[in-house]
């Protein structure tokens, strides 16, 4: 192997400083755009006859192209996780632009990125005492009372110490919103219905999540479509909406889980008879005979999908046992929104346990156990009314059916975080 000469060696620190300062500007929220922006002037220092700078949004892609170079230097930087710091930005790219100009040496600029990607933030305490005032101050901006105003500011509180809890886990961020919004409903419920502190749930609920909404996802969706760069516009455009739907998922499921327990006055008869332990068994014989024939559904599903004959029978008990909770559930009186998420639910922690026993990724049992719920039936009666003329029918239907489709999703995804959580733990305690 030979030794580089110092110009390959120069050439290779732009490139690495080039990288450097793009992964910290996009993982910071800034528009990928901007990104290449940065990396093409840092890398136009080195006089190569080509370079090129690629970016998405969990992506950089350099290459450097140039006879002095025995081959051409290309690098793929992953980038996994996203926040939103302005201040890395903007120092970010005032050392790009020093370099650019002369005014920082190669060495310089490498050891102020370095020291950059380490800054920290604002003191935890004054990051809870922002969240406390950001969630009271909307709360007023969308006609809350003075009552409605304090308990946004505990809500508030909560909701930061949830954050900063989550922020050191590597969980998707979907799940972090998902954990966040659940905590909001939780605490608007038990503020307003249970403590009687809040007068108005609504404005409470809507100021507490105003810090979750994705407004840097969308700004930069609509810049970066706007300056071409459209494969990253739809992306940031699709991470908005699911951070949306994760947020109103998790409010949504903590509002319909209350209305469905004794201490809400619209809870149904049979949910109060259910938790007072009045359950409705035996179990229905329909019930049990639709659970024979979800196991015959699902394991049919599973030689459609090519999965191995060892695992027949195993996929065709995870459509069995997901079907079983689901019309259980309805018995017992919950809605089919709940029913769903407590079947899917249970589906992952079983498919989980047989993914370890069988040795085997959880997609080979969780695919065909889910097809039972999967809301199938809900999308043809949509498409049926639609054609019938039926448009306001046909509409609820298919919110109802996204609804649950999102909740089925939901499911999944917390039983996949939960399961991150424990590893990273167990891996910590190890250490």
């Amino acid at each position: 192997m030979t030794t580089p000469s110092p110009t390959q060696v120069q050439y290779r620190l732009i490139h690495d400083i080039a990288l450097l300062a793009g992964e910290i500007m996009l993982q910071n929220g800034a528009e990928t755009y901007r990104v290449e922006d940065t990396i093409t002037r840092i890398l136009s220092i080195s006089g190569f006859a080509r370079t090129e700078a690629f970016v998405t949004i969990t992506g950089i892609f350099v290459t450097l192209e140039d006879p002095a170079l025995d081959q051409p230097l290309t690098t793929v930087r992953r980038v996994y996780t996203h926040t939103t710091n302005l201040n890395k930005i903007s120092v970010a790219n005032d050392i790009s632009r020093k370099l650019v100009s002369g005014a920082l040496s190669l060495e310089e600029a490498k050891t102020a990125l370095a020291g950059l990607k380490s800054l920290s933030a604002y003191p935890w305490p004054l990051l809870l005492l922002t969240y406390s005032l950001v969630c009271g101050f909307f709360t007023i901006l969308f006609n809350g009372s003075p009552r409605d105003f304090a308990s946004s500011c505990v809500t508030g509180v909560l909701l930061g110490l949830l954050v900063l809890a989550l922020g050191h886990l590597k969980i998707p961020r979907f799940m972090k919103d998902f954990a966040s919004s659940v905590l909001i409903g939780f605490s608007g419920v038990l503020l307003v219905y249970t403590l009687g502190l809040g007068e108005y749930l609504d404005p409470i609920i809507i100021g507490a999540l105003m810090p979750l909404v994705p407004g840097i996802a969308i700004t930069n969706a609509v810049r970066d479509t706007l300056n071409g760069d459209y494969l990253s516009g739809v992306a940031q455009g699709v991470e908005a909406a699911l951070t949306a739907v994760s947020i109103a998922a998790g409010v949504s499921l903590i509002l319909h889980f209350y209305a469905f327990t004794p201490l809400s006055p619209m809870a149904p008869a049979e949910v109060v008879h259910w938790f007072s332990f009045g359950w409705e068994w035996p179990v229905s014989p329909d019930i049990l005979f639709q659970t024979v024939c979800a196991f015959g559904a699902s394991l049919g599903f599973s030689i459609l999908f090519n999965a191995s004959r060892t695992h027949l029978i195993c996929c065709g008990i995870a459509g069995a046992c997901s079907w079983f909770l689901y019309a259980v559930m309805l018995q017992q009186g919950f809605s089919p929104l709940m029913a769903n998420f407590i079947a899917v639910l249970g589906l992952s922690i079983l498919t989980g346990h047989l993914a370890r026993l069988k040795k085997a990724p959880i997609t080979v049992f969780l695919a065909p156990g889910i097809i039972p719920l999967v809301p199938g039936a809900g999308m043809y009666r949509t498409m049926f009314y639609i054609f019938g003329g039926e448009y306001a029918r046909g509409g609820r239907i298919f919110i109802e059916t996204m609804e649950i489709a999102a909740i089925l999703a939901v499911g999944i995804a917390i039983h996949y975080s939960f399961g991150q959580i424990w590893r990273q733990i167990r891996r910590r305690s190890t250490k």
